[in-house]
């Protein structure tokens, strides 16, 4: 039989131990709950985001904050929702508050790329080209993967006019990302600075091969009519929506590829609308020259550059094509007065030095 001491020990000894597997039993419910309620203050951080960039999509920056703000509180070591928080305080203007919100989270490492990427845009707001593209180069360096990031700095080359550099930035990442449409519209943009528009047609329309975009299709139409190929520029152009743009740019173009191509009726009805809008528009009235000149409809041709004139009465070109036609139709005196107009503004001109000539030996051989 045990001794009373002994028992009393032995009895404060199950006591402790059922103290201590009652403590460990609450630590584990402790932790457990406290797991829990971490997930779903997660899973509600989540729902909270999509709502905030919903509404951030939808140009609704107020409610975006407020289920940004609640968000952050939910889930507040989250990279992600701080740069969408530099998005809104972006939106709102307030974009030296992102410009630091955006530092922190580079210098922390986390989502470093895309945090550059938009230091990058704040930069190109405030003209800082060589800040943007620092920034989007770091941001390649992050994310090599992103086109985006690729393109934004080509940009900014593109900005500064350092197009060469751009064609080189992308040539390293060719085997990466040439495939999208992106990169094939940024090498493209780069050739057309350069003025290189048979390369940029080629490009642009690789960027179609996968993405027939109407923006695309047009910058490959105008192109293909800068690089003078003007079958294929036509092609284009004419299965784009002309539009009624005051300027009627598209117009103008397939305008000019049919008339080289001697479709000089289907030219005049294009012209037609935009003379109606605008009676002395220069570029429409040129084109109208061009076309009758060429089928041979000389004395409308006179009475059209005279019409031109009156609104750029120092136009080197229309004096000059107003000499020589007038010249071929023996309007002499009409020449002669187009041809000293035209040696006020163009002392070269050899039209003018030729009909000049002309007039003068006439006038010495009738004396």
């Amino acid at each position: 039989m045990r001794s009373r001491p002994a028992l009393v020990l032995t009895i404060a000894m199950w006591s402790a131990g059922l103290l201590l597997c009652g403590c460990a039993a609450q630590t584990r419910h402790d932790a457990a709950r406290d797991a829990a309620q971490e997930r779903w203050n997660l899973v509600r951080s989540e729902t909270k985001a999509k709502l905030a960039s919903e509404q951030l999509s939808a140009g609704h920056l107020d409610q975006a904050a407020v289920q940004l703000a609640e968000a952050r509180r939910l889930d507040p070591e989250n990279a992600a929702l701080q740069v969408m928080q530099a998005r809104v305080l972006i939106g709102q203007g307030r974009s030296e508050d992102a410009r630091l919100l955006l530092e922190r989270v580079v210098a922390e490492g986390s989502l470093r790329a895309e945090a550059d990427y938009m230091l990058g845009i704040l930069a190109q707001q405030r003209l800082d080209w060589d800040g943007a593209l620092q920034h989007f180069l770091s941001a390649i360096d992050s994310d090599p993967s992103d086109v985006a990031h690729l393109t934004a700095a080509v940009q900014v080359l593109l900005q500064i006019g350092d197009a060469q550099s751009g064609l080189a930035l992308l040539g390293q990442h060719e085997r990466e990302l040439g495939w999208q449409p992106a990169f094939e519209a940024a090498a493209a943009e780069c050739y057309e600075q350069l003025g290189l528009w048979t390369d940029a047609a080629r490009a642009w329309r690789r960027a179609i091969r996968t993405d027939a975009d109407a923006a695309i299709t047009e910058r490959l139409g105008l192109a293909l009519w800068r690089a003078e190929d003007w079958g294929a520029a036509a092609d284009v152009l004419a299965e784009l929506p002309q539009g009624d743009e005051e300027s009627g740019s598209l117009r103008l173009a397939l305008a000019e590829c049919l008339i080289q191509l001697d479709r000089g009726d289907e030219a005049r009805e294009l012209l037609m609308p935009i003379l109606r809008r605008n009676p002395r528009h220069l570029g429409a009235l040129r084109l109208m020259v061009q076309a009758q000149v060429r089928e041979g409809a000389l004395e409308q041709a006179l009475l059209t550059i005279a019409r031109a004139l009156h609104g750029a009465p120092a136009d080197a070109s229309l004096l000059e094509l107003g000499a020589a036609v007038a010249h071929r139709l023996d309007r002499h005196d009409l020449a002669v007065r187009y041809a000293v107009r035209l040696l006020d503004v163009s002392p070269d001109s050899p039209i003018s030095a030729r009909i000049l000539a002309s007039r003068k030996d006439e006038a010495d051989r009738s004396n």
